[in-house]
């Protein structure tokens, strides 16, 4: 499985996603400053040019919050998405809100069952992509 993305992105959050799960994946930074999210390879998987872009074998899925809610269904026996419906909804609400991302932000989300992600390995992925 790869994530393409960029650090100060939305890519934060499948990268959380991700790191959250205990998924091994590779982490593909994408340099918007250079243009390679405009090179062909990348509008392949992406026609948009935007990130975070997930590939997982041959099936490729964009925007933050479907790859979250992609990959908590995925792996459902990690107890990512909580089993009580309201306390659902509110992870719903806070994966498909429109909330300033940041790492610190992530750590800080009070209605997810775990903190296992540490803020350095955010941020050390995050580091390599800028």
């Amino acid at each position: 499985m790869k994530l393409y993305g960029l650090g100060p992105t939305r890519s934060i959050r499948a990268l959380w996603g991700l790191l959250e799960l205990g998924v091994e994946f590779e982490f593909v930074p994408v340099n918007l400053r250079a243009g390679e999210h405009r090179h062909p390879d990348f509008l392949r998987l992406n026609p948009a040019g935007k990130l975070p872009v997930l590939v997982d074998g041959d099936f490729v899925l964009t925007e933050s919050a479907a790859i979250v809610l992609y990959l908590a269904e995925k792996y459902s026996a990690k107890g990512l998405l909580p089993s009580d419906l309201k306390v659902r909804a509110q992870v719903y609400r806070w994966v498909m809100g429109f909330y300033p991302v940041s790492a610190d932000g992530l750590i800080k989300a009070k209605n997810f069952r775990s903190r296992r992600v540490t803020l350095r390995r955010i941020r050390g992925l995050w580091n390599r992509s800028m």
